[in-house]
């Protein structure tokens, strides 16, 4: 998975040969990528036809472009489960100076193929912001796990179990696959619960809760995720400092503390994606509240392209997958910052700009069969870093 300063870096780079970029989501997990069916290699194949017909007129045009589209159809056949991963994107320059691949533990919302002055980055822009990294704090009656989740990885700290019968952080000996006895190995014997159960309610969670907190800053999370009995989530939340609690950003009431990390990544996925998608909508809603009350904010193709020409967009919100064909009343001013761009690419374009000028991207499309949160808001917002007073620049 690309970090985002490599995305910052694809974003603003123009080699100076039309670049190819393909995305392509391979994930296995899709009903139709198993059995040996590759759909996303005919929807290659496909945006291959679709982006040859826009290529300039000339033989050397074409002949440079069919080189790197058939190099982009043999490295397609040859990606195996791993290198597929759940989605894969490759960035190549028809000039050869450039050829980036990268495999991502995200899958990409669709496969998108893009031939364009740059590499094609919006959908990189949305993994990224769905893959921000979390804390997750997994509990039980009588322990509490500590794993960090990123990218759709999961990994644990060192000391990433706290137990209840020392009080101390120790490593997590996880269970290995396929083994017979694990149902023994996680079952209580019945004279040992009554005294771990009351000891549990002298205050086990709170001193969990105490230790938890003393490890956010070492371990460099900034949002936390509690995971378990609803109960307990409400009492351990409850238990942690002031500060800590304001980084947690939501509870999942499912037991997962003695599942294995890949486990943990396959049930905790779906909770996340919503989360993102929760905090997104709360950006958009923002957005359209400052913008409503003359705030910095903007709304709508042409205010944002305006905020991106004046370098004061802090966060661009952006459908990646709308055509801006329909919008006629862009203003010569925030064309310029477009460049011209074909209205399909306007998104990218504004993505772009965003970038150049050290803002961020919240890249939100629509489920497949749905439409985007951005659906009322032009597909396009920004929230702005300052909001120039009334009558600013008017004075000679």
């Amino acid at each position: 998975m690309p970090t985002l300063d490599e995305i910052r870096d694809l974003a603003t780079t123009e080699p100076g040969a039309p670049v190819l970029s393909a995305l392509l989501r391979t994930d296995l997990r899709d009903p139709e990528n198993v059995n040996g069916h590759a759909p996303w290699r005919t929807e290659l194949r496909n945006g291959l036809s679709v982006a040859e017909a826009a290529v300039p007129a000339g033989h050397a045009h074409r002949v440079a472009f069919q080189r790197a589209a058939a190099e982009m159809e043999r490295w397609a056949a040859g990606l195996d489960a791993d290198t597929r991963a759940r989605s894969v994107a490759r960035f190549v320059a028809l000039d050869g100076s450039l050829d980036r691949t990268y495999t991502l533990r995200l899958p990409l919302t669709r496969t998108v193929v893009v031939q364009d002055r740059s590499p094609y980055v919006l959908p990189l822009l949305a993994l990224a912001d769905r893959g921000r990294p979390v804390g997750l704090v997994l509990m039980g009656h009588d322990r509490v796990r500590l794993v960090s989740w990123a990218d759709g990885v999961v990994g644990e700290p060192p000391g990433a179990l706290y137990a209840l019968e020392d009080g101390k952080w120790r490593d997590y000996a996880a269970y290995a696959a396929g083994n017979a006895a694990r149902a023994q190995q996680t079952g209580r014997h019945p004279e040992g619960f009554g005294p771990r159960e009351e000891h549990h309610r002298e205050g086990f969670l709170r001193e969990a809760a105490g230790a938890v907190s003393g490890r956010v800053d070492e371990l460099g999370w900034r949002r936390l995720i509690l995971v378990g009995e609803r109960r307990l989530t409400d009492e351990f939340e409850r238990e942690l400092s002031p500060a800590i609690r304001e980084l947690v950003a939501d509870r999942i009431a499912r037991h997962l503390v003695e599942l294995t990390a890949a486990e943990i990544a396959t049930h905790v996925e779906p909770d996340l994606l919503e989360l993102w998608r929760a905090e997104a909508r709360g950006l958009v809603a923002r957005a359209r509240e400052l913008a409503e009350a003359g705030g910095a904010a903007a709304v709508g193709l042409d205010a944002t392209a305006q905020a991106l020409l004046a370098g004061r967009v802090e966060r661009l919100l952006v459908d990646p997958f709308r055509d801006f064909a329909h919008e006629v009343d862009v203003s010569e001013a925030a064309q310029a910052v477009l460049h011209g761009a074909p209205a399909q690419l306007m998104a990218e374009r504004a993505a772009e700009a965003a970038i150049a000028g050290g803002g961020e991207v919240t890249s939100l499309p629509g489920a497949a069969g749905e439409g985007s949160e951005l659906d009322d808001s032009g597909a396009i917002a920004a929230l702005l870093r300052y909001q120039p007073a009334i009558g600013a620049g008017d004075h000679g």
